[in-house]
Order: structure tokens, then sequence, then C-alpha cells
């Protein structure tokens, strides 16, 4: 008995089921439509602690952990608005402050490498590949700098 009633109550409202399904899924084009695109690209850097002793007494498992150390610490560096300032004007003719190129830009240390997976966001597919390429670019030099600073 109570089957039939429950149905009985579903046959009658059938057009406010309906009517419910149609709103919500219009909704949900309207929603999707009126989104925004957002594409994002994706730079991988490598990182080399190398042997800094200048000895071979180094175990390869001692440098293999000093890698992954430093690709953990340059994954949080790359992203810092610090870092991201001072650099900015390498980054496609320093158009973009500092703040919105570390809302565009994520990375993080891939387990178990020495590899560093940077990741840009932006309108456009050119426009996230130009910026994840800069980035790195910008990186990797500022880097590179640092690393002739430190042995002159």
């Amino acid at each position: 008995m109570v089957d039939q009633g429950f149905a009985s109550i579903l046959w009658r409202g059938k057009w406010l089921v309906l009517l419910a399904l149609a709103v919500c899924v219009g909704l949900s084009i309207a929603a999707t439509k009126l989104s925004s695109k957002v594409y994002a690209a994706q730079a991988t850097i490598q990182v080399n602690a190398g042997n800094t002793t200048g000895t071979s007494s180094v175990s390869p498992s001692d440098i293999v952990n000093a890698n992954q150390g430093l690709a953990q610490t340059y994954a949080t560096l790359i992203t810092d608005a610090g870092f991201l300032q001072q650099v900015r004007g390498k980054i496609l003719g320093g158009r973009y402050s500092a703040s919105y190129l570390s809302s565009q830009l994520s990375a993080h240390a891939v387990t178990n490498t020495s590899l560093v997976q940077l990741t840009a966001q932006a309108a456009s597919e050119q426009d996230a590949q130009a910026l994840a390429g800069a980035v790195a670019n910008a990186f990797v030099d500022s880097v590179q700098t640092a690393a002739v600073g430190a042995t002159d």
C-alpha cells in the first residue's frame, strides 16, 4: 500500500520534478558557458647538487638524497613572492606583478627524484606555456648566477 501511495504522489508531481530537472540542467549549462577557461602548462627542472666536497668520498646515495632535498627547496623557492619580485623583470618583460605570478604558479618536487614540476595557469594555452617557460628560465638563470657568485 505504501509503495502505491508513493508512486501516485510522484506521478502527480511529475511535471514539478521534470521542471526542476530542466532548471538544474539549464543552470549548469549557463554556468559552464559563462565561466572562463583556464589553461595550464608545465615545465620540469632537474636539479643536481653534485659532489660539493670536491672529493669522491661522498656516496652516491648521499648525492641522491641531497638532490631530492634540493628539489624540495627549489619547489618552494620558485613560487616564493620574494624570489618572484627579484626576477619578475626577466619574466615576459616584467608585465606581471610578483603577486600575480605567485597566484598563477605552483610547484612541487617529484617524489623520489631530483625533479621540480612547475605549473603555470593562464587564460590561453600559449600564455600558460610562455609563463611556465619564462619562470623556469628565470629560475635557472638565478641559480646559475648565484652558483657563479659563490665560486668567485
